[in-house]
């Protein structure tokens, strides 16, 4: 047998993937998959009635119906403003009942219905202001829009009748107090970064304890996620105040320019070539403490609540290596300079050991 062939999942084994325009496909048979017109017709469904209760039965997600009666609408207002599918039949029924019953054919009644409805200023009722329109047309035959009479689409029962939208707008709903109720409380992951400095994987296995460790671009910034999120600054009493930052990815590269106005030491020129694997260059990550809070308790320091520094966290301070803890020590200030004299490295362990954070 071929080692190189692929063989056939089989009881137990994953689902296949695969690749196409550098996207992985997922081959699972019970996946369901969705457009994004047919994403936004749902959600609708479910958030429409917020704005408006009264819309929780008039609303229906179904396809249009195969009728010769059929036409498509387009709404204006600025520019095209919606399109959908309207029954003139029964558009003609409900705004005009007698007529409809007086039209000997279904064609004769459909043509009342068409010279009606162009003549109508307001052929149909909106219920909210996204859906107004200054110009609502007849447009082309919707038998050879096979999405009119295959796909389902989100329809909405006016008092002329129901009208299937093939696009809309969006319509503004009103927060769910639930979610923001929830997210209050969700827990996040953060950590109080001092700085951060270059070593080459030679430096790094020549630390000794007592060593110490310079800090080369000062940041004083909270991290959450990888992502810086703000500042911070710790007074006399070893109070933690928090002040908001611009969100920016946390890259590892080192800022141009710290909060002092100082120029920060520059980061190791991505385009050198290391002279050997032993020269390439890590960052270190001086991480004052870490904690996990929630979003209600981290929006009460950006309000100006103060926190309490963890005892002793000058004297535990953590060094990181791509999140795995490097060493520990004590933040000390050498020749005017931040640095971090080192006290366990790996944890009295070898490094391909440490614990990852």
């Amino acid at each position: 047998m071929d080692p190189a062939r692929t063989r056939r999942p089989g009881p137990g084994r994953p689902a296949s993937t695969a690749t196409a325009g550098g996207r992985r496909i997922v081959k699972l048979p019970s996946l369901r998959r969705i457009t994004t017109a047919q994403a936004r017709a749902r959600a609708a469904l479910a958030r429409w009635p917020q704005r408006d209760p009264a819309l929780g039965g008039r609303l229906a997600y179904t396809p249009a119906p195969r009728a010769a009666s059929l036409v498509a609408v387009q709404a204006y207002r600025h520019g095209l403003c919606w399109r959908g599918y309207v029954d003139l039949a029964e558009w003609l029924a409900c705004t005009a009942p007698e007529l409809a019953a007086l039209a000997a054919t279904a064609q004769r009644r459909t043509e009342h219905a068409r010279s009606l409805f162009e003549a109508s200023e307001r052929p149909l009722d909106m219920p909210f202001p996204e859906l107004d329109y200054d110009l609502l047309r007849i447009g082309e035959d919707p038998g050879q829009d096979r999405q009119a009479q295959d796909q389902c689409l989100l329809s909405l029962a006016t008092p002329q009748g129901r009208v299937w939208f093939g696009d809309f707008p969006d319509v503004a709903v009103p927060s769910a107090r639930p979610l923001s109720a929830s997210i209050a409380v969700l827990p996040l992951q953060i950590a109080w970064q001092i700085g951060r400095s270059h070593a080459s994987r030679r430096l790094i296995g020549r630390m000794r304890c007592g060593d110490v460790l310079l800090i080369e671009a000062e940041a004083f910034e909270l991290t959450s996620a990888g992502m810086a999120i703000g500042g911070f600054s710790i007074n006399e009493d070893g109070e933690i105040s928090m002040h908001p930052a611009i969100m920016k990815e946390h890259n590892g590269a080192a800022k141009e320019e710290r909060g002092d106005g100082c120029a920060a030491p520059p980061a190791m020129p991505t385009a050198a070539v290391a002279a050997s694997l032993a020269d390439v260059p890590l960052r270190l990550d001086f991480i004052l403490q870490r904690r996990t809070v929630t979003v209600a308790e981290l929006d009460a320091l950006y309000q100006g609540q103060f926190l309490q520094l963890d005892p002793e966290a000058e004297k535990k301070v953590e060094i990181a290596v791509n999140g795995m803890r490097l060493a520990t020590g004590e933040l000390v200030e050498l020749n005017g300079r931040l640095g971090v004299e080192l006290h366990d490295i790996g944890g009295g362990k070898a490094l391909a050991q440490a614990r990852r954070v």
